[in-house]
């Protein structure tokens, strides 16, 4: 049998990217306190280029990248959800 695949879409991207540097800047957080933020919460980085590239939709998300973002407390989602958000699977509005 096969299991259809969810597949990340651009309005997807651009749906994310939306959500990311709308809470982002909810914070407060420059780019750069963001990153540092986000390796104190989590200990792992992500590269202000990774963020960046995210926030314009201009990239696919990494699952881990989805994982590090969503371990990191600054987002009401699960590393699910923001992947749903990606393939158009949750209805947010922005």
């Amino acid at each position: 049998m096969l299991t259809k695949v969810p597949v990340i879409t651009k309005k997807g991207r651009e749906k994310l990217g939306k959500v990311l540097k709308f809470h982002r800047e909810a914070l407060a957080l420059s780019m750069d306190k963001f990153v540092i933020e986000i390796e104190k919460t989590t200990g792992r980085s992500v590269s202000k280029a990774a963020i960046s590239d995210l926030e314009r939709g201009n990239t696919e998300p990494k699952w881990d990248t989805l994982a590090i973002l969503a371990a990191s407390g600054f987002f009401p989602y699960t590393v699910e959800e923001l992947f749903a958000i990606a393939t158009e699977k949750l209805e947010i509005d922005f």
